[in-house]
């Protein structure tokens, strides 16, 4: 429990950045599925034995469903102790725009449609970046041609189609979106520059739609620049819309460019992955 603290304590979210951790997982912490509904809400539960222990954001529905849970208080935003040096501006932001990029990945995953195309999930994703207060998000031309959309009239036609956005025409302030979900969220635009600088890097921009996609969910679990991380293959290929072998096959297009010295998978269904320090670099069109 204290081991678990910790981690309340060390790995706490602003309210804007927390989802339903279950949902995503395709709710298979509890038996039966239900429609997520309710606040958000901090639980801590263990499987049927009581060898493991997992803490976890889940919605107030699935909090009930889930078996041996315990709702603890949500943790406070707080300041660092004095004895622990203070964040890098820098790596603060850096960490910043990472958490953002997930929980928009996890967003998207959730509420987008299974089918929808990659340049459709790479959009969402941006628009879910971009997106402030009001819940409308900005995405003047030169966007596009910058995250190198081929079809962007038909990825936000399937979008709209999905019931996920409303296309808004705004001759003076530029074309717009509006996601009714997110309408009243903080705004995350500061937080979007990491994702953006990612997906429009020359290296990366070269690549399939599909491909950039895999690289910004995979190289949005790096917690410090430089130092192995793990990732959940799970929640990439959700949130990209792809499959373990095209995942695979993207980390080894990383490791043969020098992006990661290498990946390997763990007992536990995990993948590790060893950066080198450099920007990612999908090798191939396919």
């Amino acid at each position: 429990m204290a081991h678990l603290a910790r981690h309340a304590r060390r790995e706490q979210l602003p309210p804007h950045l927390r989802f339903c951790r279950c949902a995503t997982g395709g709710c298979s912490w509890h038996v039966g599925t239900r429609r997520c509904g309710g606040q958000i809400v901090l639980v801590v539960f263990s499987d049927w034995d009581g060898s493991s222990w997992r803490l976890a954001d889940v919605c107030e529905q699935c909090a009930r469903s889930i078996p041996r849970t315990v709702r603890l208080p949500a943790p406070r935003l707080t300041p660092p102790p004095p004895d622990r040096p203070p964040v890098p501006s820098a790596a603060r932001t850096h960490q910043l725009g990472h958490l953002a990029t997930r929980a928009a990945l996890a967003y998207t995953a959730a509420s987008l449609p299974p089918t929808l195309g990659a340049e459709a999930r790479l959009l969402a994703v941006v628009c879910a970046l971009r997106t402030g207060t009001s819940g409308i998000a900005r995405l003047p031309p030169g966007l596009h041609r910058a995250l190198r959309i081929t079809a962007p009239a038909r990825a936000l036609t399937d979008l709209q189609e999905a019931g996920w956005l409303h296309y808004l025409s705004r001759p003076r302030g530029g074309p717009a979106v509006l996601v009714p979900e997110l309408a009243g969220t903080p705004c995350r635009r500061p937080d979007s520059h990491w994702a953006i600088r990612l997906l429009t890097h020359p290296r990366v921009a070269i690549a399939p739609a599909r491909d950039r996609l895999t690289v910004l969910a995979v190289s949005s679990w790096l917690e410090h620049p430089g130092t192995p991380y793990l990732v959940d293959p799970a929640a990439v290929t959700r949130a990209c819309g792809t499959e373990t072998a095209h995942l695979h096959t993207v980390l080894d297009d990383l490791k043969a460019d020098g992006t990661l010295t290498r990946w390997q998978p763990l007992p536990n269904g995990l993948l590790r992955c060893h950066p080198s320090g450099q920007p990612p670099a999908p090798r191939r069109q396919r």
